[in-house]
């Protein structure tokens, strides 16, 4: 039937009337009663007629707490239910309030606290209304469907008005108003006082109205004074600020404001964008939580990074029964980036706040004991009084609440720092003490929900096992942590147990993690595997039931593929192998450069996360192989050696193949081939002592191996497609491993007096004081160990000559720079640091045949290329042109120059030079087939050294220096110059202004070369000609 339902009480005939607007053709009224008698009239429409049944239902009205300016309230509310809010007003003022979901706002209420209504009821819950300090009650209405709501209140006022000369308190980004008065009690005249905190160091824009002197000041920081806008940088802090009238007036008004457009706790700002990317900086003052939402109708998401990092701090899109995102964690004093963006297709209005929480301490709280805390929208802190025997400090939260949690410590200089952090409605973080140190626990709701949590805080020892034992199986009785049964265990292992191993146990398994040393917290590794990488891993694992626990692990099986997160931090893998078989361990990735490596504590290439590894070598783009080969280790390492994405983990699938050795051959001259069929091996022994030219085709998916009887050794693969690899090697056996069906391997060995016996350990620079030189007979590839510290880098470039494509350096830690520019330098203080006590690792490159040069010098300095000693011990005075006999070692010429003076050094052997002006570092360079400098001398005193290449013999070899006046060009008299064969002149003109000029070359014969620097050495262009604004 189609029926309706009118509702009446005593004083309004109709206050509520509804017609088929419920299931079928049936009427619904859904509203707010207050107590008394009510009327309900129910009839049918048009031509319905029949039974009619009536019901009232009793809607759940959810008690909403207290709704104040400080936080929002977000609730999950179910269909036919409202909430009410108790709305605290501090002061009387303007505000507005809000209910609303993301399809819009609800129908509401809004009462005093007697009941009575300041809004028509049933209204949208979208109203600024002028209110008195007290209480008030927002009632949001039911709905017939489920709803997520978010309530908010805010002071609307723009503009305050003061009365008087205060003290006053100034909000920041709001404006101040008042109207000056001269105060005729005194003798002279008093400012307008006005207070302002400054909650985080950033720039802020200061204003008064003009005709008025205002000065901002804070102990111990230099006062500013301005009339009208001042823009500034304010440290954190509270300021006082006065302000006072320029003549004495009456009656006049003023505005007086503090602004920024930084995010600092207490602000916010409308989210403008609705396509692109919006970024707001961030500045926080002192650590504490920091909470940074989206407060509004769109559905948007918020990244935060330290400022001028990719790293991601947090990252978050849709918060606790919200679509607005909300970032909640302990940040230290610094400057921060929040990036906004779009997520959903809502297109309304939106505000990014940020605010910081207040601390309250509990000192009472009773250790290994469930009790129950209000977090009431603050940061508790909980000291913890630790006993003697304590190992282990934990906290275990649960409740209603999605709570944030850290465990911290005091340092040396009394501060507490954060040892780690967790998130979420039943967490536990647990932490390996230190001895005779202080420690505390903080916790703060992140959602504003239920806030009544139930926490213990625990403390516990360690059992002492091995990994083997662990395998069998042992029995531990746990610890109650709360809602939770924790065992802690405390791993001592061999070498040979780095690998991942399966935890399993009896009794309701809830998580395994680890940690690798004191001070640290203890993270889940990946579902219920446990790694093992070092002598002493610590291991906690927690149950949801108590009783004691049977444990069991379980060795990681490779022989099929497996996949796990990883990071920069390595992961061990421990293969079975006999002794006549290869271990290939391959490795892939779809995000980062996946990279791998063999155990060996000997003639390890570098030590990712403090493990010596023999490096693997790349297959194509997002792919690794590594070779164990018989009687070497089967232990394998696995990493992402992606500078870029190595911080946060990404997935590594894993897996090896077992190839038996069917064939053992002696290497002889000529060429030798192999079809091979299938995985298969084999192994060409060379015994000669003499040098030779090895040439091997290996094809897709082969790899092979070089290994020399010192035990180093190098390792090549191919991708997609058969690939040519050289060797200069004498002595020594090459393994050649088939991992696809069918592959075509050649080694053609051809005996060579002039093969380039370089080894890799032969190759090395020390910053600023030897750099590597060697004149290559042939093309190649060449490893060069850099002799320093990660730490010691960040003063240094790198400068390489002579190579034939990129350079790939290499860290100590085990990552990747890919893409260095084939000749020139490179800024290594852009290298990631992630461990600063690591080698600084070494670079490879291929190189043409010929001399190359690699140097690494400080970055401040000039000398690209010298690598020497910059001490001037004697030096030759140069005075016109001559020619002069050089000695072994460095040669140095001291130039006086007194007008512009183009001076050539020139000698026939490949040699390094370095200008001096002043004693500090202009200009290298750098001669591979004889040496020829070209300068452009101002007026000054100049010294010039030179030295040769790779220690070739100066001794009375000649040097010819010239030296000739530089003529002066003007538009109005253009030169004529003649030029021999390689010979060259140089010129100089004068600009008094900033002017587009353009320079030509006329000639008759030759085609002439020409290059045009700035006063400094600075090369401005070459070649054809030019139009510039100089």
């Amino acid at each position: 039937m189609k029926t309706s339902l009118t509702l009446r009480d005593r004083f309004i005939v109709r206050t509520h009337q509804e017609a088929a607007n419920g299931i079928g053709r049936n009427a619904l009224i859904q509203t707010y009663l207050l107590p008394g008698r009510y009327q309900t009239i129910a009839e049918t429409q048009g031509q319905s007629a029949g039974r009619l049944g009536i019901q009232i239902v009793k809607n759940e009205m959810i008690n909403g707490g207290s709704l104040t300016t400080k936080r929002e309230k977000r609730h999950l509310v179910s269909s036919g239910a409202g909430i009410i809010y108790q709305v605290d007003i501090p002061e009387e003022g303007s505000y507005r309030i809000v209910s609303q979901g993301l399809a819009g706002t609800f129908m509401a209420r809004f009462d005093d606290a007697d009941g009575s209504p300041l809004i028509q009821p049933g209204d949208r819950s979208d109203f600024t209304r002028k209110l008195k300090a007290g209480s008030y009650y927002l009632i949001s209405l039911p709905e017939k469907r489920e709803t997520i709501r978010i309530a908010t209140i805010a002071q609307t006022e723009d503009a305050r008005e003061y009365k008087g000369k205060g003290t006053h308190t100034l909000t920041l980004n709001k404006t101040a108003q008042s109207v000056w008065m001269e105060d005729n009690s005194t003798n002279s005249r008093q400012p307008a006082i006005f207070n302002i905190d400054i909650p985080a160091p950033a720039n802020y824009r200061l204003s008064c109205t003009d005709g008025f002197d205002a000065m901002i000041s804070k102990e111990g920081v230099e006062p500013i004074k301005w009339v009208g806008l001042k823009d500034t940088l304010l440290k954190m802090g509270r300021y006082t600020i006065s302000v006072l009238a320029q003549k004495a007036q009456n009656l006049k008004e003023y505005h007086l404001s503090v602004t920024t457009t930084t995010l600092v706790p207490g602000t916010s700002f409308p989210i403008t964008t609705y396509n692109n990317k919006e970024i707001y900086k961030v500045s926080v003052g002192r650590k504490t939580v920091v909470e940074i939402f989206s407060q509004g109708m769109r559905d948007v998401e918020g990244v935060l990074r330290k400022e001028n990092t990719d790293t991601i701090l947090a990252q978050n899109d849709d918060g606790t029964n919200d679509w607005n995102f909300k970032i909640s964690r302990v940040l230290d004093p610094g400057i921060y980036s929040v990036e906004v963006n779009n997520r959903g297709s809502s297109r309304g209005v939106s505000n990014i706040v940020m605010v910081s929480l207040e601390d309250t301490v509990i000192n009472n709280l009773i250790l290994n004991k469930l009790q129950r805390i209000n977090l009431d929208g603050k940061i508790v802190t909980i000291p913890v009084n630790l006993g003697m025997d304590a190992e282990i400090l934990n906290v275990t939260v649960t409740g209603g609440s999605r709570v944030g949690a850290t465990i911290e410590r005091k340092d040396k200089a009394g501060n507490f720092t954060v040892i780690g952090q967790r998130e979420g409605e039943t967490l536990s973080l647990s932490s390996v003490l230190l001895k005779d140190n202080t420690y505390r626990v903080r916790l703060w709701s992140t959602d504003h929900l239920n806030e009544s949590v139930d926490v213990s805080v625990n403390t516990g020892t360690f059992e002492d096992v091995s990994i083997h034992e662990l395998i069998k199986g042992i029995k531990a009785k746990g610890t109650a942590t709360g809602i939770l049964t924790s065992v802690w265990l405390r791993l001592v292992n061999q070498s040979d147990s780095l690998n991942h191993y399966r935890i399993s146990a009896s009794n309701s398994l809830f998580a395994v993690r680890s940690c690798k040393k004191s001070n640290t917290v203890f993270e889940s590794d990946f579902e219920d595997y446990l790694s093992v990488s070092q002598k002493t891993v610590f291991v906690e694992l927690q149950f949801e039931k108590e009783g004691k626990q049977s444990i069991k692990a379980e060795n990681l099986n490779l022989d099929s593929s497996v996949t796990f997160p990883v990071s920069y931090i390595p992961r061990a893998f421990t293969c079975k192998k006999q002794n006549d078989e290869i271990t290939v361990f391959k490795v892939h990735m779809n995000t980062g450069s996946p990279m791998c490596g063999l155990f060996n504590a000997v003639n390890a290439d570098f030590s990712p996360g403090g493990f010596p590894v023999w490096r693997g070598a790349f297959q194509g783009a997002h792919d690794a192989v590594c070779v164990s080969l018989p009687e070497e280790s089967n232990c394998f390492f696995a990493w992402n050696a992606d500078v870029k994405t190595a911080r946060t983990e990404n997935n590594i699938s894993v897996q090896t193949r077992r190839i038996k050795i069917t064939d053992k051959i002696s290497m002889t001259q000529g060429e030798q081939t192999w079809n091979a069929r299938g995985l298969d091996a084999k192994v060409y022994s060379c015994t000669g002592k003499e040098m030779n030219v090895i040439k091997v085709i290996v094809p897709k998916g082969g790899v092979i191996v070089w290994k020399r009887p010192d035990g180093t050794r190098k390792l090549f693969t191919t991708y997609k497609n058969l690939d040519y690899v050289t060797l200069n090697e004498s002595e020594g056996q090459l393994y050649c491993i088939n991992t696809e069906w069918n592959g075509y391997f050649s080694i053609e060995c051809l005996s060579s007096e002039n093969a380039d016996g370089l080894k890799l350990t032969d190759a090395s620079v020390e910053p600023d004081k030897k750099p590597f030189e060697y004149n290559f007979p042939r093309s190649g590839e060449e490893k060069i160990t850099i002799a320093c510290t990660m730490k010691d880098l960040s003063r240094y470039k790198l400068f390489v000559q002579n190579s034939s494509g990129d350079i790939d350096w290499w860290t100590g830690n085990g990552m990747l720079v890919r893409s260095i520019r084939n000749t020139g330098e490179f800024p290594v203080n852009e290298l990631p640091v992630f461990r600063p006590q690591d080698h600084a690792g070494f670079v490879t490159f291929e190189h043409n045949p010929g001399w190359t040069v690699v140097n690494v010098h400080n970055k401040k300095s000039a000398n690209t290329c010298w690598g020497n000693d910059l001490s001037v011990s004697k030096s030759r005075e140069i005075k016109n042109s001559q020619v002069i006999n050089m000695e072994n070692g460095v040669n140095w010429l001291s130039l006086n120059i007194d007008k512009p003076t183009q001076v050539q050094i020139a000698t026939d052997v490949s040699c390094i030079g370095i200008l001096l002006k002043d004693k500090k570092p202009v200009r290298t360079f750098i001669g591979t087939e004889g040496f020829s400098a070209d300068m452009p001398l101002t007026s000054g005193q100049y010294v010039f050294g030179i030295r040769s290449l790779g220690g070739i013999s100066l001794e009375q070899v000649s040097l010819t220096v010239v030296c000739k006046t530089i003529e002066t060009i003007t538009e109005d008299n253009p030169p004529h110059v003649r030029l021999a064969s390689g010979e060259s002149s140089i010129l100089q003109f004068t600009l008094n202004k900033k002017q587009t000029i353009g320079i030509g070359l006329k000639t008759d014969h030759e085609v002439m070369q020409a290059k045009l620097f700035a006063d400094d050495f600075t090369q401005v262009c070459e070649g054809q000609q030019q139009f510039l604004t100089l």
